[in-house]
């Protein structure tokens, strides 16, 4: 299997200078979260521990996060790890952050954090994925920028997910409603990336993006059914 390395290098933007920003405006601490929170707390995040290493033919290793990250986000849990098929060689790099205060997590948005660290923002759009038996909108976000003289060129597939919510939500904003409602204040929101080469065929990013969604709805639906 190919070194990580060059994934670590895409997944830099996690820490910004536009986070700071965010947190900043966004103000300090968040709503108080309602009875039964610690445990859901702990319970997302054991999900998200529990997110399989292998899925499908492609093989998970970790991406290291450093401590600048974890102060900046102040997450519940991360997870940040490559998957590879060793025969193939296709490439999908995926994130999940989850927050118990939403607003820690407003600069670590694609249109705000890759800019900041020298990507150029080439396009977006929408698209459709599965997600638990439905078809359901993400984001699309098309960078590039210059290293070392070559150009580098990544695809991410970007949505939230917030308790509350049957599914996947795809803007910031909505993400940021959802986490107000009644008797949902105060239990966080989780966003998640995935990462490929923009060189990498469609065929093959969209069997990663599938299976690795497939792979992550444990999580999606935990999160969603908020403290019970």
């Amino acid at each position: 299997m190919n070194s990580p390395a060059r994934y670590r290098r895409l997944f830099v933007p996690v820490v910004t200078a536009a986070l700071l920003a965010g947190i900043f405006f966004s103000g300090g601490l968040g709503q108080p979260a309602p009875a039964g929170a610690e445990r859901y707390f702990e319970e997302v995040a054991s999900a998200i521990d529990s997110v399989p290493y292998q899925i499908r033919s492609w093989y998970g290793v970790e991406l290291p996060f450093t401590e600048v990250v974890v102060q900046m986000l102040r997450p519940n849990k991360i997870l940040r790890r490559t998957f590879q098929d060793p025969a193939l060689g296709h490439r999908a790099s995926l994130s999940i952050i989850h927050c118990t205060d939403v607003r820690d997590m407003l600069g670590h948005h694609p249109p705000v954090c890759y800019p900041a660290h020298g990507w150029h923002l080439e396009s977006r759009h929408t698209e459709e994925i599965v997600v638990r038996g439905r078809s359901q909108e993400v984001n699309i976000y098309h960078f590039s920028r210059l290293n070392a003289g070559s150009r580098e060129a990544i695809r991410i597939v970007s949505f939230f997910v917030a308790p509350g919510v049957d599914g996947i939500i795809r803007e910031m904003d909505e993400m940021e409603r959802a986490s107000k409602r009644s008797g949902l204040a105060g239990l966080g929101a989780a966003q998640v990336q995935v990462l490929t080469p923009l060189s990498q065929s469609q065929e093959a990013t969209g069997a990663m993006v599938s299976g690795i969604v497939e792979a992550i709805e444990p999580v999606i639906e935990k999160i969603g059914r908020g403290v019970e």
